[in-house]
């Protein structure tokens, strides 16, 4: 996840609506929440510091939480698929054991 996105992902209408005015993106739907995200998010002159300026520090404690937990998800799913890749190499293949029989010259 992107930190710009991490950053739109926790913030809320009231949070939303107060940055697109401070930063005066223009045509945004107020009202909807969905609509502000994707304006700042496809904006490019808004920036992830840009919008780090604009978090409380309830905020920003839960900006670091989010990212912890999907640092901690690809950790897990690292781990799994090095098993899954671990155990395919001591799986017996088809072919062990069933030698072919080398031609006598």
């Amino acid at each position: 996840m992107a930190l710009k996105s991490a950053i739109l992902s926790i913030l809320g209408h009231d949070d939303l609506e107060w940055i697109v005015d401070e930063l005066k993106i223009p045509d945004v739907d107020h009202s909807s929440v969905e609509a502000m995200r994707a304006a700042l998010a496809c904006s490019d002159r808004v920036t992830s510091d840009e919008l780090l300026s604009f978090l409380s520090t309830d905020r920003l404690r839960e900006l670091k939480m989010l990212i912890e937990e999907v640092r901690q998800e690809r950790r897990m799913a690292d781990e799994s698929r090095e098993s899954a890749d671990t155990l395919a190499l001591y799986r017996p293949s088809k072919r062990d054991g069933k030698r072919s029989k080398r031609p006598q010259s």
